[in-house]
């Protein structure tokens, strides 16, 4: 297998390719950074006529989803331009509207067999639309809002509005007509997630040579994060119904104000939602497997539900732990998603950090948990056999990446770098790194078994 690693301003983009020429692509972070150093690469890979077997969607955070966004709506120009030139020539200057022109500002997408998310409607099932209603609507207007109230109310909600009106966006865009994409077809377009209840763990899904054993969500998280929308909801019948009322256009700058007034009383009634980070905990997570070789895939999953899920799969040893070729570190390496016990039960040979310093991560202290698993005291180390191996950290920025999204985090950035070329000075040859330093190498490769 090869993990090609991109930069993907503050979120995750990956693209998986099995040794038999199978390609998945992990998320899609931001759309400016898709852009600029993912769209190139599957651009050729639709000039050689390969296809994208699997787009997996960890989840709807902006970081993760907005990328796909762009992704499908490069498809959507294409799909657009075929339809209505087919294989005429486009010389610029032909008399056919511009939206029928060939697009000029979007490299073409590889075709797409299927993708792996767990659309928000699924996770919601709601008959009359009143969550997905509420909840895109409540998303505009808090983004549009002026009063102080509404601005705080903003800034607690901010990252889960966002995160839901993404989410149905996408979902809205792989049932256009023009699209049609196959999602979560192994379970004829159902949930991705683990019943504790049942007895067996889900069969792994086969890409090529590459089997993808699910290790989450757990149904009982999705459950909870339903629940507390439904509650949302029931609280709050009449605003839904009046914000229902616009759902089938976007509000005009003249609404705004009337949406601002019935939101700003109660937008606050979501702040409940931190308790549980439901987007996190519905990240779809994976343990992929390729002869023998393997990577996990984390999302913005946290560790305990990493570990529950290796165990659903029977997949950890007599002391909890296990070896991985490939981590890639969740969320952003947030200090909030794994502790020092995750860490020496969790070693790898490589550990890719996706983040460009915003909101401090790669945290500095996860870091530093991730060296004493490996190389610190003997009470810190992991007791994996494999723990002794030689490992390597994989950073997708830098300080020097000229890159504008990331002006603010280089500070963080350079600390990262500075703590790493310690940690490496002190390993005696076992650990190394290695870090995007520039737009002419936009990518990182990693080769797992050849």
């Amino acid at each position: 297998m090869k993990l090609t690693v991109f930069p993907s301003d503050k979120g995750d983009c990956l693209l998986l390719t099995s040794k038999d020429g199978r390609h998945v692509l992990v998320d899609g972070g931001m759309p400016g950074s898709y852009r600029r150093y993912a769209a190139p690469r599957l651009a050729a890979l639709a000039k050689a006529g390969q296809p994208l077997d699997a787009v997996y969607v960890s989840h709807t955070d902006d970081d993760h989803i907005t990328g796909i966004l762009a992704l499908t709506e490069d498809a959507f120009q294409w799909s657009i331009f075929d339809a209505h030139l087919g294989d005429a020539p486009d010389d610029g200057v032909s008399d056919a509207p511009d939206r029928f022109k060939r697009p000029r500002g979007s490299a073409r997408p590889p075709a797409i067999e299927r993708f792996w998310y767990n659309a928000f409607a699924a996770v919601l099932p709601d008959d009359n639309g009143a969550i997905e209603a509420a909840l895109v609507q409540a998303a505009t207007a808090l983004a549009a809002g002026g009063s102080a109230e509404l601005r705080a109310a903003a800034l607690a909600n901010r990252d889960l509005a966002a995160s839901i009106k993404s989410g149905v966006m996408l979902r809205q865009r792989l049932g256009n007509r023009p699209l049609g994409y196959r999602v979560n077809p192994e379970l004829g377009g159902g949930l991705m997630q683990i019943d504790l209840d049942l007895a067996q763990a889900p069969d792994p899904l086969e890409i090529g040579s590459m089997r993808f054993f699910l290790i989450g969500p757990f149904k009982e998280d999705l459950e909870t994060f339903a629940q507390k929308w439904r509650e949302w909801v029931a609280a709050n019948e009449e605003l839904v119904r009046e914000i229902e009322d616009e759902w089938e256009r976007e509000p005009t700058p003249n609404e705004f104000e009337r949406l601002r007034r019935l939101l700003t009383a109660r937008a606050t009634g979501l702040g409940q939602r931190r308790k549980v980070s439901p987007p996190n905990l519905a990240s779809l997570m994976f343990l992929v497997e390729e002869n023998g070789r393997t990577i996990l895939l984390t999302g913005d999953g946290h560790g305990a539900d990493i570990l529950r899920g290796l165990e659903k799969h029977g997949r950890l040893n007599s002391d909890g732990g296990i070896h991985v070729d490939v981590l890639k570190v969740q969320h952003h390496g947030s200090e909030h998603n794994l502790d020092e016990a995750f860490c020496q039960r969790v070693t790898a040979n490589h550990y890719v950090f996706c983040g460009n310093g915003a909101h401090r991560n790669p945290d500095l202290r996860v870091l530093e948990a991730i060296v004493d698993s490996r190389i610190g005291p003997s009470h810190h180390r992991s007791p994996h056999p494999k723990a002794k191996n030689r490992f390597r950290f994989w950073f997708n920025n830098s300080s020097t990446l000229d890159d504008e999204v990331n002006a603010d985090n280089k500070g963080h950035m350079a600390k990262i770098e500075a703590d790493v070329s310690s940690y490496i000075s002190q390993s005696g040859g076992k650990m190394s790194a290695s870090f995007i330093t520039s737009p002419r190498k936009p990518r990182l490769e990693i080769s797992v078994g050849g």
